[in-house]
C-alpha cells in the first residue's frame, strides 16, 4: 500500500486499502490506509498541507509504525521545503521515539539526517549516525550507503 502511494499508482494502493478496510469493517478505516492516502496526496499539495495531514498520524492513539512511517515522511516534507532545522528533529524523532519502524526506516531517518548535519559543518555528528546506519541495517542497500558515506566523511 505504501509503495505503491509513493509510486503514484494510486488505484493500486486504493484498491489494497479498499481489501484492508473489507477486512476489518469493524474497526473503521485502517491506520495504514489513512496512510497510504495521505502518501499519495498529489505534488500540488502545499507541503504545509503534507505536513499538516502527516502529522495527524502521529498521535499517542496510532500504531507505533504508522507514526514512525507518518515522522519520516514529515521530515522529508521538511527537508523538500528546506526547512532543516525541522527536518533533522523529525528525522531524529524517528529512531528516539518510533525505534520500532524498522532498520530501514531507521536507517533512512539516520542517514537523511546525517545529511543535514554535515551541511551544517557537525561532521562528528554525521559520522556516529553514518555508522549506526551501517551497523544496524546489515545486508541491505542503505548499509552499502553507509559505508560509502562513511568512507567520504573520513
Amino acid at each position: 500500500l505504501i509503495a505503491y502511494a509513493l509510486d503514484g499508482k494510486a488505484s493500486k494502493a486504493e484498491a489494497i486499502g479498499r481489501d484492508i478496510t473489507e477486512a476489518t469493517p469493524a474497526q473503521g478505516e485502517d491506520p495504514f490506509v489513512i496512510l497510504g492516502k495521505t502518501l499519495g496526496l498529489p505534488p500540488s499539495t502545499k507541503p504545509d498541507e503534507r505536513i499538516a495531514a502527516l502529522k495527524d498520524l502521529t498521535t499517542d492513539d496510532q500504531p507505533a509504525a504508522v507514526a514512525a512511517y507518518a515522522t519520516f515522511f514529515m521530515a522529508k516534507a521538511y527537508k523538500d521545503s528546506n526547512r532543516n532545522a525541522e527536518a533533522l528533529e523529525t528525522f531524529l524523532t524517528v529512531t528516539g521515539v518510533y525505534p520500532t519502524g524498522g532498520i530501514i526506516l531507521n536507517a533512512a531517518a539516520e542517514l537523511n539526517a546525517a545529511d543535514i548535519l554535515s551541511g551544517l559543518t557537525r561532521r562528528e555528528e554525521a559520522l556516529a549516525l553514518v555508522n549506526s546506519a551501517s551497523r544496524n541495517a546489515p545486508g541491505t542497500v542503505l548499509a552499502d550507503e553507509a559505508k560509502r558515506r562513511l568512507d567520504s566523511l573520513k
